[in-house]
């Protein structure tokens, strides 16, 4: 009898003991807009620089991260690039008919490009998710700045239309005032979640009728990465006296 109590005493340990298996990850499915994007072509400023740590936070995480912005011509229009650990970002080059004809950057022929972007690009992103949601999947759609927003309100206008619009999440975020004036507002917020990364762009966008969400931007790795001396050193060299701010 106390042999029997002792084993099943040692039983009752061990299964208290074992670890517990995690739950499984969830993968997202990740798709973001942007004009500004990683090729030299498309590579202007503070949107560009967003849009990169963005993509590479969510691949790195094993997240399926897709951006959709207007690439640079001559390069492909679809393309998987990985980084040294094998997260892979899949590139969806648009608007590149009207760049061959416009080569000083993205913003060369801006309103020709605007206007292809959000006429051609929510149906081919639809088609694309479409049998996957019909399937029970989810998605998440994330765009920036002014430029993207008719491809929002479209997109939003398509998975209504074919009772998928619970499947995904939509969300547009500004991170300055650059082209407010264009955006039909209203329209804007019936259709996504509206983010901006300060509390006084925030403030900004009430006073347009948007109480936006705010998420305030975070700094890549590198960014805390130490500077090499050598690279120092050169800075120095070319700076000398002046003062660098």
């Amino acid at each position: 009898m106390a042999r029997a109590s002792q084993r099943t005493s040692h039983r009752a340990r061990a299964a208290h003991s074992a670890p517990v298996a995690a739950p499984p990850e969830v993968v997202l499915e990740v798709h973001v807009l942007s004009f500004e994007g990683p090729d030299p072509y498309a590579h202007v400023g503070g949107a560009a620089r967003r849009v990169r740590g963005l993509t590479r936070s969510l691949s790195s995480k094993g997240h399926e991260t897709h951006l959709w912005f207007v690439g640079a011509p001559d390069a492909p229009g679809q393309e998987t690039r990985r980084d040294a650990d094998g997260a892979a970002l899949h590139l969806h080059r648009w608007c590149q008919w009207l760049s061959a004809g416009l080569p000083n950057g993205v913003y060369d022929g801006e309103a020709e490009k605007v206007d292809d972007y959000q006429r051609s690009l929510p149906p081919s992103l639809f088609e694309r998710l479409a049998p996957k949601l019909m399937a029970g999947e989810r998605a998440t759609i994330l765009a920036e700045e002014h430029q993207t927003v008719g491809a929002v309100v479209q997109l939003d206008a398509l998975l209504r239309q074919a009772g998928l619009r619970e499947r995904v999440t939509l969300g547009w975020n500004a991170s300055d005032t650059y082209g407010f004036e264009r955006i039909d507002w209203a329209a804007l917020d019936a259709a996504a979640t509206v983010t901006t990364v300060t509390e006084s762009m925030r403030a900004l966008l009430r006073e347009r009728g948007v109480d936006a969400l705010l998420v305030p931007n975070g700094l890549d790795e590198e960014a805390f990465e130490p500077v090499p001396r050598k690279a120092l050193r050169r800075l120095r060299g070319r700076l000398r006296e002046r003062l660098l701010l």
